[in-house]
Protein backbone atom coordinates (compact mmCIF):
# COMPACT_ATOMS: atom_id res chain seq x y z
CA UNK A 1 0.00 0.00 0.00
CA UNK A 2 3.20 2.43 -0.42
CA UNK A 3 3.09 4.74 -3.14
CA UNK A 4 5.77 6.81 -4.49
CA UNK A 5 6.54 9.93 -7.02
CA UNK A 6 9.81 12.14 -8.02
CA UNK A 7 9.26 15.72 -9.08
CA UNK A 8 11.68 18.43 -9.54
CA UNK A 9 11.14 20.83 -7.40
CA UNK A 10 9.80 24.48 -9.32
CA UNK A 11 10.07 27.68 -8.54
CA UNK A 12 6.69 28.36 -7.60
CA UNK A 13 6.71 26.59 -4.61
CA UNK A 14 9.80 27.52 -2.87
CA UNK A 15 10.00 31.00 -0.54
CA UNK A 16 12.50 33.79 -1.36
CA UNK A 17 15.40 32.00 -0.35
CA UNK A 18 14.75 29.63 -3.20
CA UNK A 19 14.00 26.42 -0.63
CA UNK A 20 10.70 24.97 -0.25
CA UNK A 21 8.73 26.08 2.63
CA UNK A 22 6.30 24.41 4.55
CA UNK A 23 3.03 25.13 2.18
CA UNK A 24 4.89 23.80 -0.29
CA UNK A 25 5.71 20.55 1.62
CA UNK A 26 2.10 20.27 2.34
CA UNK A 27 1.49 20.58 -1.63
CA UNK A 28 3.67 17.80 -2.66
CA UNK A 29 2.14 15.82 0.40
CA UNK A 30 -1.59 16.50 -0.51
CA UNK A 31 -0.99 15.86 -4.26
CA UNK A 32 0.83 12.14 -3.21
CA UNK A 33 -2.18 11.24 -0.82
CA UNK A 34 -4.33 12.17 -3.87
CA UNK A 35 -2.47 10.21 -6.36
CA UNK A 36 -2.63 7.14 -4.15
CA UNK A 37 -6.07 7.72 -3.20
CA UNK A 38 -6.90 7.76 -6.93
CA UNK A 39 -4.76 4.53 -7.49
CA UNK A 40 -6.78 2.90 -4.86
CA UNK A 41 -9.88 4.13 -6.35
CA UNK A 42 -10.95 6.40 -3.41
CA UNK A 43 -10.38 9.34 -4.45
CA UNK A 44 -13.89 9.76 -4.14
CA UNK A 45 -14.17 12.21 -7.48
CA UNK A 46 -17.05 10.00 -8.94
CA UNK A 47 -18.65 8.87 -5.84
CA UNK A 48 -22.58 8.11 -5.23
CA UNK A 49 -23.58 10.10 -2.92
CA UNK A 50 -20.81 12.71 -2.89
CA UNK A 51 -17.81 12.06 -0.22
CA UNK A 52 -14.45 13.71 -0.05
CA UNK A 53 -11.67 14.11 1.99
CA UNK A 54 -11.00 16.57 4.59
CA UNK A 55 -7.31 16.71 6.48
CA UNK A 56 -7.65 16.83 10.16
CA UNK A 57 -4.32 17.37 11.06
CA UNK A 58 -0.75 17.33 9.35
CA UNK A 59 2.57 17.18 11.49
CA UNK A 60 5.72 17.55 9.55
CA UNK A 61 9.24 17.74 11.09
CA UNK A 62 11.56 19.06 8.95
CA UNK A 63 15.34 18.07 8.86
CA UNK A 64 16.67 19.87 5.50
CA UNK A 65 14.64 21.93 2.86
CA UNK A 66 15.24 21.35 -0.61
CA UNK A 67 16.50 24.04 -2.96
CA UNK A 68 14.50 25.04 -6.16
CA UNK A 69 15.70 22.41 -9.08
CA UNK A 70 16.14 19.21 -6.83
CA UNK A 71 15.26 16.16 -7.72
CA UNK A 72 13.10 14.57 -4.52
CA UNK A 73 11.25 11.36 -3.93
CA UNK A 74 7.60 11.79 -2.09
CA UNK A 75 6.16 8.49 -0.16
CA UNK A 76 3.08 8.01 1.29
CA UNK A 77 1.55 5.08 2.67
CA UNK A 78 -1.89 4.97 4.69
CA UNK A 79 -0.78 3.59 8.29
CA UNK A 80 -4.04 2.94 10.66
CA UNK A 81 -7.01 4.44 12.11
CA UNK A 82 -8.51 5.92 14.75
CA UNK A 83 -11.74 5.89 15.29
CA UNK A 84 -13.24 8.52 12.39
CA UNK A 85 -9.46 9.18 11.21
CA UNK A 86 -7.89 7.38 8.62
CA UNK A 87 -3.63 8.61 9.17
CA UNK A 88 -1.65 8.54 6.71
CA UNK A 89 2.44 9.27 6.43
CA UNK A 90 4.90 10.40 4.14
CA UNK A 91 8.40 10.80 3.55
CA UNK A 92 10.45 13.35 1.81
CA UNK A 93 13.77 11.82 0.25
CA UNK A 94 16.75 13.38 -2.31
CA UNK A 95 17.36 10.53 -5.28
CA UNK A 96 20.06 9.87 -3.17
CA UNK A 97 18.25 8.68 -0.20
CA UNK A 98 18.72 11.66 1.80
CA UNK A 99 15.50 11.77 4.33
CA UNK A 100 14.50 15.68 3.98
CA UNK A 101 11.12 15.35 5.62
CA UNK A 102 8.66 13.44 7.25
CA UNK A 103 5.41 13.55 8.56
CA UNK A 104 2.11 12.27 9.71
CA UNK A 105 -1.67 13.12 8.87
CA UNK A 106 -5.51 12.31 9.98
CA UNK A 107 -8.36 12.54 7.98
CA UNK A 108 -11.85 12.20 7.89
CA UNK A 109 -13.83 11.13 4.94
CA UNK A 110 -17.13 14.17 4.93
CA UNK A 111 -20.51 13.59 2.91
CA UNK A 112 -20.98 16.80 0.53
CA UNK A 113 -23.72 19.36 1.93
CA UNK A 114 -24.28 17.38 4.77
CA UNK A 115 -20.30 17.36 5.88
CA UNK A 116 -21.60 14.19 8.27
CA UNK A 117 -18.54 11.61 8.46
CA UNK A 118 -18.29 8.85 7.42
CA UNK A 119 -16.18 5.62 8.69
CA UNK A 120 -12.86 4.82 6.95
CA UNK A 121 -13.07 0.96 7.64
CA UNK A 122 -15.01 0.10 4.27
CA UNK A 123 -12.30 2.07 2.33
CA UNK A 124 -8.83 0.72 4.50
CA UNK A 125 -9.72 -2.43 5.51
CA UNK A 126 -7.31 -3.54 8.54
CA UNK A 127 -5.40 -5.92 7.13
CA UNK A 128 -4.29 -3.63 4.23
CA UNK A 129 -3.09 -1.29 6.57
CA UNK A 130 1.12 -1.38 7.87
CA UNK A 131 0.41 -0.32 11.28
CA UNK A 132 3.63 1.48 10.95
CA UNK A 133 3.68 5.76 11.48
CA UNK A 134 6.69 7.96 10.68
CA UNK A 135 5.59 10.94 13.45
CA UNK A 136 4.54 10.61 16.53
CA UNK A 137 1.94 13.00 16.05
CA UNK A 138 -1.01 13.93 19.02
CA UNK A 139 -4.06 13.05 17.62
CA UNK A 140 -6.30 14.69 20.44
CA UNK A 141 -6.79 18.25 21.80
CA UNK A 142 -4.26 20.36 21.11
CA UNK A 143 -2.84 23.29 23.50
CA UNK A 144 -4.94 26.78 22.36
CA UNK A 145 -4.84 31.00 22.82
CA UNK A 146 -7.28 30.71 25.15
CA UNK A 147 -10.35 33.25 24.40
CA UNK A 148 -9.70 36.09 26.85
CA UNK A 149 -6.20 35.86 25.45
CA UNK A 150 -7.47 35.69 21.70
CA UNK A 151 -9.86 39.19 22.60
CA UNK A 152 -7.80 41.82 22.23
CA UNK A 153 -5.31 40.22 19.62
CA UNK A 154 -8.45 39.90 17.50
CA UNK A 155 -9.39 43.56 17.68
CA UNK A 156 -5.93 44.40 17.11
CA UNK A 157 -5.29 42.00 14.63
CA UNK A 158 -4.97 43.17 10.28
CA UNK A 159 -7.42 41.38 8.62
CA UNK A 160 -7.38 39.93 5.24
CA UNK A 161 -10.41 39.02 2.50
CA UNK A 162 -10.58 35.08 1.69
CA UNK A 163 -10.73 35.15 -2.57
CA UNK A 164 -11.89 32.86 -4.47
CA UNK A 165 -8.77 31.76 -5.46
CA UNK A 166 -8.03 30.37 -2.14
CA UNK A 167 -10.40 27.83 -2.05
CA UNK A 168 -10.12 24.28 -3.31
CA UNK A 169 -12.69 22.23 -5.92
CA UNK A 170 -15.65 22.20 -2.62
CA UNK A 171 -15.06 25.26 -2.64
CA UNK A 172 -13.24 25.46 0.88
CA UNK A 173 -10.02 26.93 2.05
CA UNK A 174 -7.08 24.63 0.40
CA UNK A 175 -4.55 23.48 3.13
CA UNK A 176 -1.97 24.86 1.99
CA UNK A 177 -3.17 28.29 2.26
CA UNK A 178 -3.26 27.94 5.51
CA UNK A 179 0.20 27.19 5.92
CA UNK A 180 0.95 30.21 3.47
CA UNK A 181 -0.98 32.89 5.81
CA UNK A 182 1.10 31.42 8.38
CA UNK A 183 3.86 32.00 6.91
CA UNK A 184 2.89 35.10 5.99
CA UNK A 185 1.59 36.11 9.31
CA UNK A 186 3.61 34.58 12.13
CA UNK A 187 7.02 33.91 10.54
CA UNK A 188 9.04 33.58 13.51
CA UNK A 189 7.55 29.95 14.26
CA UNK A 190 9.62 28.93 11.27
CA UNK A 191 12.87 29.63 12.74
CA UNK A 192 13.88 26.27 14.07
CA UNK A 193 14.05 23.69 10.93
CA UNK A 194 13.33 20.62 12.90
CA UNK A 195 10.49 21.95 15.57
CA UNK A 196 7.71 19.52 14.92
CA UNK A 197 4.77 21.53 14.01
CA UNK A 198 1.25 20.23 13.89
CA UNK A 199 -1.47 21.98 11.82
CA UNK A 200 -4.88 21.18 13.18
CA UNK A 201 -7.77 22.54 10.25
CA UNK A 202 -10.64 22.83 13.14
CA UNK A 203 -13.17 24.79 10.74
CA UNK A 204 -14.98 25.22 7.27
CA UNK A 205 -13.22 28.33 5.48
CA UNK A 206 -15.10 29.83 2.23
CA UNK A 207 -14.42 32.80 -0.30
CA UNK A 208 -15.75 36.01 0.83
CA UNK A 209 -14.67 36.15 4.85
CA UNK A 210 -12.37 37.59 6.46
CA UNK A 211 -9.45 35.92 8.34
CA UNK A 212 -6.72 37.22 11.04
CA UNK A 213 -3.67 35.58 11.91
CA UNK A 214 -2.57 35.66 15.84
CA UNK A 215 -0.24 33.77 18.00
CA UNK A 216 0.55 33.22 21.76
CA UNK A 217 1.75 30.11 23.72
CA UNK A 218 5.09 29.93 25.40
CA UNK A 219 8.18 30.58 24.10
CA UNK A 220 9.56 27.04 24.35
CA UNK A 221 6.22 26.10 22.38
CA UNK A 222 4.59 28.83 20.36
CA UNK A 223 0.97 28.68 19.05
CA UNK A 224 -0.38 30.51 15.78
CA UNK A 225 -3.86 30.40 14.86
CA UNK A 226 -6.30 31.98 11.89
CA UNK A 227 -9.38 33.26 12.89
CA UNK A 228 -11.99 33.60 10.57
CA UNK A 229 -15.24 35.86 10.02
CA UNK A 230 -17.87 36.78 8.24
CA UNK A 231 -17.07 40.02 6.00
CA UNK A 232 -17.24 42.75 8.23
CA UNK A 233 -18.32 40.80 11.28
CA UNK A 234 -17.31 42.27 14.43
CA UNK A 235 -14.18 40.64 15.82
CA UNK A 236 -15.59 38.43 18.63
CA UNK A 237 -17.97 36.89 15.98
CA UNK A 238 -14.21 35.04 14.61
CA UNK A 239 -14.14 31.31 15.13
CA UNK A 240 -10.39 29.41 15.12
CA UNK A 241 -10.32 27.53 11.39
CA UNK A 242 -7.17 26.60 12.02
CA UNK A 243 -4.31 26.05 14.65
CA UNK A 244 -0.17 25.88 14.09
CA UNK A 245 1.18 24.54 17.10
CA UNK A 246 5.32 24.00 17.47
CA UNK A 247 6.10 21.05 19.63
CA UNK A 248 9.51 20.32 21.20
Amino acid sequence: MTFKYSMTIPSFLCAPDDRLGLDGMASLFQEGAWRHAEKLGIAFTEEEPPLFWVLHRLGVRCTRRPAWGEEVVVTTWPSRMERLLALREFTLHTTRGELLAEASSSWLILTAGESKPVRPERYFPPEKLTGTWQVEMPLGRMPTISPDEARPLLEAAQWHRVRPSDTDRNAHVNNTRYAQWFLDGAPDLFSSPETLRALSFTAETRAGQDYAVITGGTPREPIAEIHVRDAEAPAESARCACRLNCLT
